[in-house]
């Protein structure tokens, strides 16, 4: 950009005519302009700084949030060349499996609040698109958020559980994640979560599990999960070695 003031001028734009699309999702059809700028920045992520980074993913978040934003997206996607969704949400998922810890944590919490389900009525058509931006997050993305759940570094743990507790509103969501390699070993190890916060992310996470009926779910696993329950989130799981030096 030529102008002296444009890098002040070019995040506040977007951030105006984002809050302008959350409010009234007819914006995004008044201002095409912003939606284009907008997946421009997403398409090209790798080049911007981490502030800029940060307020791409994060507007296109909150402007995808709605049922309503997410047919409207939809629709855009299958008429329009410009509005590529699925290179939008392949970007988000290398975005949250690459770059700094830090924006690795805020992307995640993105995707959180994009793929919420916020109305009690479930809208089918609204549920069909989240699963279709899901899977455009790649491949391998259930596998990055099932290894988050074992690093040793708190934020990107809770962040998943948070992110794991918002997508299994959505049974797909389940069935995806409960055949992942490792996703049982990982939800149901009490010692990964060290403080107060963790703990009891991974209990509310196991508690959706359970309470979602969902039949995929085999017997021996429900009781695993309906037994950490029980015990509750602050279980602390007794050392046996302890227990023979008692002795």
């Amino acid at each position: 950009m030529e102008q002296p003031d444009a890098g002040f001028l070019y995040p506040a734009l977007i951030k105006f005519f984002g809050h302008l699309s959350v409010a009234s999702v007819e914006c995004l059809s008044q201002f095409p302009k912003f939606l284009d700028s907008l997946l421009d920045l997403i398409y090209h992520f790798d080049r911007l700084d981490a502030s800029l980074r940060l307020l791409a993913f994060d507007t296109l978040a909150a402007v995808g949030s709605t049922d309503r934003a997410k047919k409207f997206l939809d629709r855009q996607h299958n008429n329009c060349t410009q509005c590529d969704m699925r290179r939008a949400m392949n970007a988000f998922g290398v975005a949250i499996a690459t770059g700094p810890l830090d924006l690795r944590v805020r992307h995640i919490s993105a995707l959180s609040m994009m793929l919420e389900v916020k109305d009690e009525v479930e809208d089918a058509d609204a549920d069909a698109v989240a699963q279709k931006w899901f899977n455009w997050l790649g491949e391998n993305f259930p596998s990055v958020i099932i290894s988050y759940l074992s690093k040793p570094f708190n934020d990107i743990r809770i962040s998943s559980l948070r992110l794991l507790l918002t997508l299994f509103d959505h049974k797909w969501a389940i069935r995806i994640f409960y055949f992942g390699a490792g996703f049982m070993v990982a939800i149901l190890n009490r010692n990964t979560e060290r403080n107060a916060e963790g703990k009891q992310c991974k209990y509310d996470v196991i508690c959706k599990l359970i309470d979602s009926s969902d039949s995929v779910i085999s017997l021996e696993d429900m009781m695993k999960l309906k037994m950490y329950r029980r015990e509750g989130a602050f279980y602390v799981e007794r050392n046996p070695q302890v227990d023979m030096e008692n002795d």
